[in-house]
């Protein structure tokens, strides 16, 4: 067997993604040898992990068994095979997220498939999935007590439908503005064994549901519109606009799903992911420490001007003045308070 016929770097500087290439003019190979020509190219391109990335596209484009595959570094990859892989690598190399070349990510423990019309869901999402379980189990005296959930803005379902699989009595109603997100989310829902308990609506936010619910989560768009060119690219470039899009204060759609939640689901858990600030942006106030209630103004005429706090300082605000709950937050694994939220009606 011959190694990749020719790795062939640009005239762009090597140290980041879209610094090469790889030739697509291949010839018959190994697993091994594949994977280790993939393996530099990734790391010269700055690429984090770059040997688990090679394996994961060599992987999921030939459709192998992981363990067969690290068992048999000998295995042959024909050319044509080979040519795929290489086709995958260079989107990559020229700084397409590994996620949206394999279509899939892991969320809290299990695969969902992406589409274009789906946001990319993170890491730090999962928080928002660990307060609402949390306040599901102050609601609940067991697992198998029936709650209504509420999804707003769904994408790949991947919250509506990990809740339903931690919950195994919850029914979740799961809305998007997208027909081709909702498509998504319904294949995922049914691939995981939960679509029967999945009802999806496309609607705006929440217009033209009916309540009750029990508990309600959003992952909304939360990004400034003024800061979206300054967003990492593999988010900015390859994540749908209106998935990201705020609006000018980035407040846009909690100001409107708030306001038509207090009358929807008065009585609800309400759970919402906020954005941690932008590297440089200094509002010029923040909120009270976790677990409070939001000090409002009391003087005539006083008012705050929401622009000016962090987000999950205003979003704080917002649900306390439409809802008069105490206000709950919880911080992602890098410290910044990743969800605000309040508790049902007398929990």
């Amino acid at each position: 067997m011959t190694p990749i016929d020719g790795i062939r770097g640009s005239s762009q500087p090597a140290g980041t993604l879209g610094a090469g290439t790889l030739s697509g003019d291949m010839s018959d190979t190994t697993l091994s040898v594949l994977t280790t020509a993939i393996t530099g190219m990734l790391q010269s391109a700055g690429v984090e992990e770059p040997r688990r990335e090679a394996r994961r596209i060599i992987i999921e484009v030939l459709a192998l068994d992981p363990a067969k595959a690290l068992a048999n570094p000998g295995l042959v990859v024909a050319k044509a095979d080979a040519d795929v892989v290489v086709s995958a690598v260079n989107r990559r190399l020229a700084g397409e997220p590994l996620s949206r070349i394999i279509a899939q990510r892991d969320f809290f423990g299990r695969t969902f498939q992406l589409s274009p019309d789906t946001l990319d869901p993170r890491p730090d999402t999962e928080t928002l999935v660990e307060l609402a379980l949390e306040r599901a189990g102050e609601m609940l005296t067991s697992l198998d007590k029936p709650i209504r959930i509420l999804d707003i803005g769904t994408g790949t379902g991947c919250i509506a439908i990990t809740l339903a699989l931690e919950l195994p009595a919850a029914t979740v109603v799961a809305t998007d503005i997208s027909s081709g997100a909702l498509q998504m989310a319904k294949s995922n829902a049914n691939r995981l064994g939960v679509g029967h308990r999945l009802t999806f609506i496309e609607t705006d936010g929440i217009e033209n549901l009916s309540g009750p619910f029990d508990l309600v989560v959003s992952n909304p768009p939360y990004i400034r519109t003024s800061t979206l060119s300054a967003l990492d690219a593999e988010v900015r470039d390859h994540d749908p606009l209106r998935a990201l899009d705020g609006g000018p204060d980035g407040l846009a759609f909690y100001r409107s799903w708030i306001k038509g939640l207090a009358a929807l689901a008065p009585e609800a858990a309400v759970v919402f992911e906020v954005g941690a600030p932008f590297p440089g942006e200094h509002p010029t106030r923040t909120d009270e420490p976790l677990n409070t209630q939001p000090t409002l103004d009391t003087q005539p005429g006083s008012h705050v001007i929401l622009a000016e706090l962090t987000q999950e300082a205003a979003v704080s605000r917002l649900l306390f003045e439409a809802f008069g709950r105490p206000i709950l937050k919880k911080k992602d694994l890098n410290g910044h308070i990743r969800c605000v939220a309040i508790a049902s009606a007398g929990h």
